[in-house]
């Protein structure tokens, strides 16, 4: 894998990446996983998870009907796809709303684009991808999800970060694209390009058998934390409050 596509990051409650520039939500609470190691740690993951809580209900099910995934659907959609196109879908909408946070400027015009102010649309997004990436964290970590959801819950991941990253970064190319939101580990691994090369070619399952190995015991959620890393990478670009209102949302989720 070229040195050029390793973007070092450490996910922290799932919002991070590389250089912020001294951006980010201050003080943050985060369980460490284990990462890639090579010679020296090269690579952390940080992921926050809900602590256990036994008010909380139980989730159980495909990832398609989680309630994160309907609330979602019913927030960014027009239309209720079928189970097998939810993920993409809703990722689809995800990039195009955070590429709308970045790239239009006048807020009458995202308004018209997107039914509401552009501060706003920051602030549903971040908590969307927060619930999802709540309701996919494993038992072990304070989830909800079994041993038996995750390759199922992987595969969902991936489709629908896969959709997400080329809207959120069109002009790069479909590698860069893809590990903009795949877990740091993964071009350090000994199928990274494999696993790079499935998921641009939409071969979703092959991803998933392949990332087994590198993905850390946050499984899918670690996959869901690198969309929100890439969304606050976008808006951290801009000068005004559109980062913090996704990134308070979000956290809000995460607690």
């Amino acid at each position: 894998m070229p040195a050029s596509h390793w973007r070092p990051a450490a996910r922290l409650r799932g919002v991070t990446t590389g250089d912020t520039g001294g951006r980010g939500c201050g003080t943050w609470v985060f369980v460490v996983v284990p990462a890639l190691v090579v010679g020296v740690l090269v690579a952390v993951v940080a992921l926050a998870v809900r602590p256990t809580d036994d008010d909380r209900p139980t989730i159980d099910g495909p990832a398609a009907e989680l309630p994160a995934v309907t609330d979602a659907m019913a927030a960014l959609l027009t239309t209720s796809p079928p189970a097998a196109e939810r993920a993409a879908a809703i990722g689809a909408r995800a990039g195009a709303v955070g590429h709308g946070l970045v790239t239009i400027g006048d807020e009458l015009d995202f308004a018209a684009e997107f039914d509401r102010l552009p501060d706003a649309e920051a602030s549903r997004l971040g908590q969307l991808v927060g619930a999802i990436q709540r309701e996919l964290s494993p038992a072990a970590l304070g989830g909800p999800r079994g041993d038996g959801d995750r390759r199922a819950d992987t595969v969902f991941a991936l489709q629908l970060i896969s959709a997400a990253a080329p809207l959120l970064d069109p002009d790069a190319d479909a590698a860069t694209q893809a590990l903009n939101v795949l877990p740091a580990a993964v071009p350090l691994a000994d199928d990274g390009e494999a696993i790079v090369a499935a998921v641009t070619a939409g071969d979703m399952d092959q991803a998933a058998d392949l990332l087994e190995p590198v993905l850390s015991e946050a499984g899918a959620a670690e996959l869901i934390s690198g969309l929100a890393g890439d969304l606050s990478d976008r808006l951290g670009g801009r000068n005004d409050d559109r980062l913090a209102e996704f990134q308070q949302a979000y956290n809000l989720e995460l607690p």
